[in-house]
């Protein structure tokens, strides 16, 4: 097998977890890291708890925010890509972020016309604890299909 130092590869450790495998391009070393992992502050596991009781599409938009967030507890999506991915109406979506924002379990800050939506690290973070304070510096972006589609992303460059 060859290996390519630009393929992103995983392995599966004995408890069943995906871990990435970092391949060293100087000496072909393969180093398996730790599977990705997050941490929930168990105080305030039962606003979790009570948050999917109370209000599940709530729960459900913000465990679609945590799953998709990056190691800074933030993530960019348009309400469309939202919209597709849950299949429910903007004012549905508008108002299960207004519930998850009003309750403290995420804050919102603009980014040109962009909402960054940086989930509240005292609640589940996904790095170590020292790393804490750089929750809203970087973002992921979430970008539906709907939305790639008005771009021709096969263009070749003239």
């Amino acid at each position: 097998m060859t290996l390519h130092e630009k393929t992103n590869y995983t392995n599966i450790d004995e408890h069943g977890n995906l871990c990435p495998v970092v391949l060293n391009k100087d000496t072909g070393e393969i180093k398996i890291k730790k599977p990705p992992f997050l941490a929930f502050t168990k105080s305030n596991f039962p606003a979790i708890t009570k948050l999917s009781r109370d209000n599940p599409m709530a729960s459900a938009v913000y465990l679609f925010l945590i799953e998709n967030m990056d190691k800074t507890n933030a993530l960019i999506a348009s309400y469309e890509s939202m919209q597709e991915h849950f299949g429910k109406s903007r004012k549905t979506m508008y108002n299960s972020i207004k519930f998850l924002k009003n309750n403290g379990y995420l804050d919102i800050v603009k980014s040109g016309n962009m909402n960054v939506y940086c989930v509240n690290a005292q609640v589940v973070w996904n790095q170590s604890q020292e790393k804490i304070q750089y929750a809203k510096f970087n973002a992921t972006v979430y970008v539906s299909k709907k939305e790639q589609a008005k771009y021709d992303l096969t263009k070749k460059i003239k």
